[in-house]
Parts: structure tokens; C-alpha cells; sequence
């Protein structure tokens, strides 16, 4: 009888699943930002929110920055999977599609991504942290969209993640049920951002500056 239970144990065990509690702390943590803002929500309001063991999210996550840290990066993964079976030969037009795609992905979030910025000039370090990310991002953005690697620079790089920005705030402020505000500005600075590639092309490369020679 003993064995038999342990048989029956050791079959439970076998077929019990793992559950991944990213994406509900995750939604927990956007409904409760929107609200009280991001700085203001900790992994004990998460638990109490979603039912789920404190000691269970902090195994999973430090703080709610890192729970912002794993939703930037489930929206590029997410934002990868939907664009990259169709994207064409055009990397301007393959960029438009991939920020569309992003915004969205994220427009149910938008309350919670409006008070991001302004609740991340209090944290100065953890802003430092998201910058390193965000400039990632913006990298992986412009691959993927099929800009050559040798035009993916930190100036270029840098002068998207400022674009970027600008995109953003246009969005959070965009009321029209297609977003057709967001993508008319979109379209009209990426035309602008293309320009600056072709000029930047044009300018002449520093060149290497020369070892001194050895004195014979």
C-alpha cells in the first residue's frame, strides 16, 4: 500500500506543471502604476492584488523596476514574433511597422507609461540602469527593421532613441481610435531621420590616427 502511494506521489510530481507568474504580476503592476504611479508600488501590493505569495514574486523579481525591466523586454520579444514573418526589403517602412506594432501592443498600458518618465526622475540610478536597456533597444529596433550594421552607430543610434522619445509622447497623447496621429508623426520624422542617414553617409570618416614611429 505504501509503495503504491509512492508511485502515485512520484506521478503527481512528474506531471505538475510550472507556472510562470511573470505576466500576472506584470498586468498587476501596470493596473496598480496607472493609479498610484510606479515608484509607489511594491511586491506586497502585487501579492494582495493578484493572490500570489509575496515570497514567490521576490524569487522571481527584486522590485517593481524589474518587473518594468521584464515587460520592455516581453514587448520587443512579443513585438519581434508579430513583424518579423512579413517585414520587406524597406527599412524605413519596416521601421514604421515595428513601432506601430509596439504601441498597440501597449495602448490598454498607456495610463501606467504616461507617469513613467516623470516617476523615473526620482530615481536616478535605476534611470541609468534603463538607459543602458533602452539604448538596446533601440538597436535591436533598427536591425531588426534591416538598417546595414555598419549604419547602427551610437550617433545613429542615439539620435533614433531621441526620435523615439518624441514618438512616445505623441502617443500618449493621441485620441484617435486608429492612432493615426502617432502615425503621421512617425512617418514625417522618420523621413526627416532618413535624410540625416544619407548626409551622415556623405561625411567623410575620421580617419585612424597614426602610430608614431619608432625612433631608429
Amino acid at each position: 500500500m505504501t509503495q503504491k502511494k509512492q508511485r502515485n506521489q512520484t506521478k503527481v510530481k512528474k506531471t505538475r506543471k510550472t507556472v510562470d507568474i511573470r505576466p500576472a504580476v506584470a498586468d498587476a503592476a501596470v493596473a496598480l502604476a496607472a493609479t498610484r504611479g510606479w515608484d509607489h508600488v511594491t511586491l506586497q501590493d502585487i501579492a494582495a492584488d493578484t493572490k500570489i505569495p509575496e515570497k514567490s514574486i521576490r524569487a522571481v523579481f527584486d522590485n517593481i523596476w524589474d518587473i518594468l525591466g521584464y515587460m520592455l523586454d516581453d514587448i520587443q520579444l512579443q513585438t519581434r514574433m508579430t513583424v518579423e514573418d512579413y517585414l520587406s526589403d524597406d527599412w524605413r517602412e519596416n521601421l514604421m511597422e515595428i513601432l506601430m506594432t509596439r504601441f498597440d501592443m501597449v495602448q490598454d498600458r498607456r495610463p501606467a507609461f504616461k507617469r513613467l518618465l516623470g516617476d523615473l526622475s526620482r530615481h536616478p540610478r535605476t534611470m541609468r540602469k534603463l538607459a543602458r536597456r533602452f539604448y538596446r533597444t533601440m538597436r535591436d529596433m533598427l536591425l531588426l527593421a534591416g538598417l546595414p550594421h555598419q549604419d547602427c552607430h551610437p550617433l545613429t543610434v542615439s539620435g533614433f532613441g531621441l526620435l523615439y522619445v518624441s514618438f512616445v509622447d505623441t502617443w500618449s497623447k493621441d485620441e484617435t481610435p486608429d492612432l493615426s496621429r502617432t502615425m503621421s508623426v512617425i512617418d514625417k520624422r522618420l523621413g526627416l531621420f532618413e535624410t540625416a542617414l544619407v548626409y551622415m553617409d556623405r561625411l567623410p570618416k575620421p580617419r585612424k590616427p597614426s602610430r608614431p614611429k619608432r625612433a631608429a
